[in-house]
């Protein structure tokens, strides 16, 4: 797996790996305490409450290490458009303005009109998981998050279905043995963090996967 010593190098180009761990510890902390939308929500508006929330919580702490954005752009340098939109992104103020931490935001188990949806498919595909992979979603550091929002059923669900699609499109996740979300060896006793690690041109890229019920 990746590893997770930090650089806090003030022109490093990517964001510390040793405060990986403070990041996820938080969004753990804080998830019961953060406001909830009514109804059956899309990604987009949980989002924004819980960043609101982790904002709030943030301007009271006296020395904060880093901060959370909600949704920046992440233009082309080689065009005048846009390569994409980061759900959320975590900025370390140690460091290079360019160094963040980016986390992918997904539904799982969503029960519809039409009837229930896992959404695993979702959450490894393109728009998910997947952007990482294709370098479309690109901070320098070789470390990255994805937020699973449990909406209905249960996590341990959620987990068995996003498995089986990592056990079928593997090759294209380009995921290291074994096929499957793995313990976190960040938080080694919270059973519902996970990691993947992923084969890169540039090296090993790591995902952090935390699962929170709504």
């Amino acid at each position: 797996m990746a590893g997770f010593q930090g650089n806090f190098d003030l022109f490093s180009q990517a964001f510390p790996n040793d405060l990986v761990p403070s990041v996820i510890k938080l969004m753990l902390r804080e998830w019961p305490s953060a406001p909830r939308p009514s109804g059956t929500p899309l990604e987009n508006r949980i989002t924004n409450l819980f960043v609101g929330h982790l904002q709030r919580v943030m301007r009271n702490y006296e020395l904060p290490q880093f901060k959370f954005t909600l949704r920046p752009k992440s233009p082309d340098p080689n065009s005048d458009s846009e390569i994409g939109e980061f759900d959320i992104t975590v900025d370390s103020f140690s460091c290079h303005p360019d160094a963040f931490l980016i986390v992918e935001c997904k539904r799982l188990n969503v029960e519809t009109d039409t009837g229930f949806q896992s959404r695993a498919g979702s959450y490894i595909s393109d728009e998910g998981m997947g952007c990482f992979i294709s370098g479309q979603y690109q901070s320098g550091g070789n470390i990255g998050g994805m937020l699973g929002y449990v909406m209905t059923r249960t996590i341990s669900d959620a987990i068995t279905s996003i498995n089986h699609q990592l056990a079928d499109h593997h090759d294209g996740l380009r995921l290291l043995k074994p096929f499957e979300l793995q313990k976190s060896v960040i938080i080694t006793n919270e059973r519902h963090v996970k990691q993947t690690t992923h084969s890169l041109d540039d090296g090993d890229f790591e995902i952090v996967h935390l699962f929170v019920k709504f």
